[in-house]
């Protein structure tokens, strides 16, 4: 008997905040006002992760940067958002239903995110081979 691997983890509706919370599904609709959330929905060996992060203006302090040990694609499901990339001084505009990959040790700053409506994110972290 063959096993099917595929389910449904969730669909990207799911992933989208709304303003008003619904108690019968808090797990979906989250009040963000003027917090960051980061909410991991999966992880494994290492430093594999995925996660769903919230930010409502949120941006990284100008005197840090990000520079993970691990590569990092992006999907924008929400929003809008930019990144700086600091040795090539290049900023990444970003919307809704666009994706980003972030190679490991990459200098970056995330420069803006909208508050209305929230920005929201599916980061996947870890080190990745693409076959395309």
């Amino acid at each position: 008997m063959e096993k099917n691997y595929f389910f449904n983890i969730f669909k990207f509706d799911d992933l989208i905040c709304n303003e008003h919370n619904d108690n019968s599904n808090e797990s979906k609709n989250i009040d963000v006002k003027n917090q960051e959330i980061f909410q991991t929905i999966a992880s494994g060996d290492g430093q594999f992760k995925i996660e769903r992060i919230v930010s409502t203006g949120q941006i990284t302090p100008e005197d840090e940067v990000y520079d993970q040990n691990v590569d990092e694609l992006v999907f924008l499901v929400q929003g809008e958002a930019k990144l700086m990339f600091v040795e090539s001084n290049t900023e990444v505009c970003l919307k809704k239903g666009d994706s980003f990959f972030i190679k490991a040790h990459c200098k970056h700053r995330v420069t803006f995110t909208s508050k209305e409506p929230p920005c929201v994110w599916i980061a996947i972290h870890g080190m990745m081979n693409f076959k395309l």
